[in-house]
Order: structure tokens, then sequence, then C-alpha cells
């Protein structure tokens, strides 16, 4: 096992990579419930917002306002997701995965074995 470790973190971070990706796709159940807690959220702060609009903009400037918003968190949401491996490649060190070595502790827990 020890001599085929540069592999196994490959496959472990192709692993990794593509369960996020799975549970990430726009549609899926995952995806839709964490893009339902975000707007959720953005929508506490823009009804704060938005009292303080009713003041000077009629109701249909504001009801555009809050749809165009919708859309752009759910660009953006979208964005950041199908940023999810490229990131984790830059965190782990380009694609030799420098970074995100486990290759000692494995060692060690191989080698106890004989």
């Amino acid at each position: 096992m020890v001599h085929f470790y540069s592999i196994l973190v490959e496959l472990v971070f192709n692993g990794t990579a593509n369960l996020l990706a799975s549970l990430t796709e726009p549609g899926s159940k995952p995806y839709n419930q964490m893009q339902q807690m975000v707007l959720a959220d953005v929508d506490n702060g823009q009804k704060k917002r938005m009292e303080n609009l009713a003041r000077i903009m009629p109701l249909r400037s504001r009801a555009a306002i809050q749809a165009r918003s919708t859309h752009s968190i759910q660009q953006g949401l979208k964005k950041i997701i199908k940023g999810l491996r490229p990131t984790m490649l830059e965190t782990c060190g380009g694609s030799n995965l420098s970074l995100c070595s486990w290759e000692e502790p494995m060692k060690e827990f191989i080698l106890q074995y004989p």
C-alpha cells in the first residue's frame, strides 16, 4: 500500500471532488436545499432594506429589484459551486496534491502490521 500512495491520494481527491459535484448538481435535492437556505437568509436581510425603500419607491419597482436580486443570487451560487473542484485543487497544491498529504500517518499505520 505504501508504494501506491500517490495513486491513493489521487483516488481520494477525485472521489471527494466527484461526490461534491454530484451533491451540488443544480436541481439535486441537496443543491435545492442549499439554495433555499441561501435565499431565506438573503430574504431576511432584504426585508429590512425593502421596508426602507417602501417610503420612496412604488411596489412594482421594489418587486423588480427583488426578482433581479434573487436571480443574481442563484447565478452566484451556481458560480461558487462550479468553482469547488478548482478551489480544492488549488488548496491541495495543484496537480501533485502536495498540500493534501496524509502519507506519513498512513505509512505509520500500515507499517504497524507485519
